[in-house]
C-alpha cells in the first residue's frame, strides 16, 4: 500500500522530522492509491452555512466516527482518524533528476489536446439546463467592464451543470459515499496512456459497443495492459462534434468496464460520447462510479493517438462537493510521434499577439477574434 500525502501532510512530517519525532498524519488529508477512491461512511450532502445566501455541497468534516472505509478487496484498508502513525520516508536524492528528465526527455515529448473547447451551445445532457456566457459587469455601476474605460475585461458564466463538455465524473456524481471533484487525489495528474480503437467497428455499426474480447484482441497486438493506466476508447464519434447529442452513439460495454477494472486494476477509462453505453439505467456508468471507481466522457482527438507509449495529463478544477470535473486532458507521446506540439515550436512566454483583437459577439454569446484590426474593444 502507497499513501500519497498532500502539501498539508508533507508540512507536518517536515515538522516532526525536525522534531526528531514520528509524525501522527490526520487522516482526511491523505489517500490510500489505488485504482477505486476512498469510500466515507458519511454521504455528500448539502450543508448550509450559518451566515450563508447560498447552499454548498461538501462533506460533513466530523470524524468522531470513521471517516474513510476501503470496501474488499481491500479489507484491511480501514482508516481510522485520530492518529495513524506514518513514519516518514527520507531520500537521499536532490531532486535534481525530476528537472534533467524534463530537459532530456519530457521537453522534446509531443503534446496531444484531447478536449473540447467549452461553449455556450456545447452539447450536454438533454435534461440540464442550457448554459450561457455574459460579459461580467462591475457591481457599483451594473455596466461590463471594457478594456477603453476599466484596463481589462472578463466573463460571467451561467453553469448548468458540472456534466458538460470533456469531463472527468467523480463516483460521488452516483454514489454519496465515495469522492467528489475536490476529494480527488492530485496523483491523477500523470499517467500511463492506452488507447483502445474500435473506429473501424464503428464504421459499419454506430451503436457498437466496447467487449472484453476487443480488449484481449488489443493487448494480443500490445501486451497487457498496464495496471493503473488510463483506457481511452476511441470510436472517432468525437469528429462529428458538437452534433453528437444522439441517442445512438458508441459504447463501452459494462462488461468491459468491469473487466479493465477488476482484471486489468486500471484507474479509470474513457470514451468519446458523452456516456458510456445506451441502456436506460446507464449500466457501465453507473456500475463504474458506485464502485468509486472515475470515468472520462467526452474526450476528442483520439485518432491522434498511438495505441501505447504516450502519457497523460490530467487537470481540473476543485469545485466544493462537485460531482463532475471540467479536464483538460492532454496526451504526451515520443518525440519520434507524428502528431503533436513539441515546448517551443510557437512563442510561450510571451504568448502570440493576434493581429485581430478580441470582441465581444452578441450572436454567438461569447468573446471570438474580430474580423477586422480595426473592430471596437
Amino acid at each position: 500500500m502507497r499513501v500519497i500525502f498532500s502539501s498539508a501532510v508533507l508540512g507536518t512530517l517536515a515538522l516532526a522530522l525536525l522534531a526528531d519525532s514520528t509524525p501522527t498524519v490526520p487522516v482526511h488529508h491523505y489517500y490510500v492509491s489505488s485504482g477505486r477512491s476512498l469510500r466515507f461512511t458519511k454521504p455528500l450532502q448539502i450543508h448550509m452555512p450559518e451566515h450563508g445566501s447560498q447552499n454548498q455541497a461538501r462533506r460533513d468534516s466530523d470524524t468522531d466516527s470513521q471517516s474513510f472505509v476501503s470496501e474488499e478487496p481491500w479489507p484491511s484498508r480501514i482508516i481510522r482518524p485520530g492518529g495513524t502513525s506514518i513514519q516518514a520516508a527520507s531520500s537521499s536524492s536532490d531532486g535534481q533528476y525530476l528537472w534533467d528528465t524534463y530537459d532530456s526527455v519530457l521537453s522534446k515529448m509531443r503534446y496531444i489536446d484531447l478536449t473540447h473547447t467549452i461553449t455556450p451551445d456545447i452539447p450536454i445532457w438533454r435534461g440540464f439546463g442550457n448554459i450561457t456566457f455574459s460579459q461580467a459587469v462591475s457591481k457599483l455601476t451594473e455596466q461590463p467592464f471594457e478594456y477603453a474605460k476599466d484596463k481589462f475585461v472578463a466573463t460571467a458564466y451561467k453553469l448548468t451543470t458540472d456534466q458538460m463538455g470533456t469531463q472527468l465524473d467523480a463516483p460521488a456524481h452516483f454514489n454519496p459515499y465515495y469522492a467528489a471533484s475536490d476529494e480527488m487525489p492530485a496523483t491523477f495528474a500523470l499517467r500511463k496512456l492506452v488507447v483502445i480503437d474500435m473506429s473501424a467497428q464503428v464504421l459499419k455499426n454506430s451503436s457498437y459497443a466496447l467487449s472484453v474480447a476487443d480488449v484481449l484482441d488489443w493487448e494480443k497486438q500490445h501486451g497487457r495492459i498496464p495496471a493503473m493506466s488510463v483506457v481511452f476508447v476511441r470510436s472517432d464519434w468525437s469528429k462529428a462534434w458538437p452534433y453528437v447529442n444522439t441517442d445512438v452513439f458508441p459504447q463501452v460495454s459494462l462488461e468491459a468496464v468491469q473487466f479493465l477494472h477488476l482484471k486489468r486494476n486500471i484507474l479509470f477509462h474513457g470514451h468519446e460520447p458523452l456516456d458510456a453505453d445506451m441502456t436506460p439505467n446507464f449500466d457501465a456508468e453507473a456500475w463504474a462510479l458506485r464502485n468509486g471507481y472515475a470515468q472520462a466522457e467526452g474526450v476528442t482527438n483520439l485518432h491522434l493517438v498511438p495505441p501505447t507509449g504516450c502519457l497523460l495529463s490530467t487537470g481540473f478544477p476543485k469545485f466544493a462537493g462537485g460531482v463532475g470535473n471540467y479536464v483538460r486532458y492532454v496526451a504526451v507521446c515520443p518525440s519520434e510521434w507524428k502528431h503533436g506540439v513539441v515546448p517551443g515550436a510557437t512563442p510561450e512566454a510571451p504568448l502570440p499577439k493576434f493581429v485581430n483583437p478580441l470582441v465581444w459577439n452578441e450572436e454567438k454569446g461569447r468573446r471570438v477574434r474580430a474580423l477586422s484590426q480595426k473592430a471596437i474593444v
